[in-house]
């Protein structure tokens, strides 16, 4: 079956007009660019390969995988975004996987965690000047959070259901936060 593609210039431009951009991939569209700058030499197309799709789709951009990668790794539904992006179920699904893989293999994304004390010392420095009141003293590293999908609890388990369910997700779910903070005494 044939799709067509999203018009990626024709997509930004919109989102510029109506200033949606930011909300919608959750970054400026300059740090986007920057993004895509950095996973450019692993989402390349293969000519050959693009060729080889049904006439008149064409290759799958570097920015139409970088934009399925954003809203699924957001918590969108693979169907509404591989729809609007014009892509078949398997297409997205290899999108998405030339996505990660391209994040994995950057060097400027790779966390690169403090070894020396000194170093440790700067960076939990700068946390805490960048958090309110200094509350963050001694983090050297905080990473978001993610939704551990469980089964609806009972009545018996809990006394408010509700708190279990993610609006985002559209599903029941435990939000587990992590941060690294290790303690640096003198």
């Amino acid at each position: 079956m044939y799709h067509q593609h999203l018009d990626w210039k024709k997509h930004i431009k919109r989102l510029k007009k109506e200033r949606q951009f930011d909300q919608m991939y959750r970054m400026r569209y300059a740090s986007f660019c920057k993004l895509l700058s950095l996973l450019s030499p692993v989402l390349k197309v293969d000519q050959l390969q693009a060729q080889r799709r049904p006439r008149g789709s064409g290759p799958i951009s570097e920015e139409l995988i970088l934009h399925c990668l954003i809203r699924y790794m957001a918590g969108g539904l693979f169907h509404d975004i591989r729809v609007n992006a014009g892509m078949a179920k398997s297409t997205f699904f290899s999108a998405i996987h030339r996505g990660i893989d391209a994040v994995n293999r950057c060097p400027e994304l790779s966390i690169n965690f403090p070894t020396s004390r000194h170093d440790l010392k700067v960076v939990a420095l700068e946390y805490q000047n960048k958090s309110s009141n200094g509350v963050l003293d001694g983090c050297v590293r905080a990473l978001d959070g993610w939704l551990c999908r469980v089964q609806v609890p009972t009545q018996k388990e809990t006394a408010n259901i509700s708190v279990y369910f993610s609006g985002h997700y559209q599903c029941y779910g435990v939000n587990v936060q992590a941060l690294l903070q290790i303690q640096l005494t003198p």
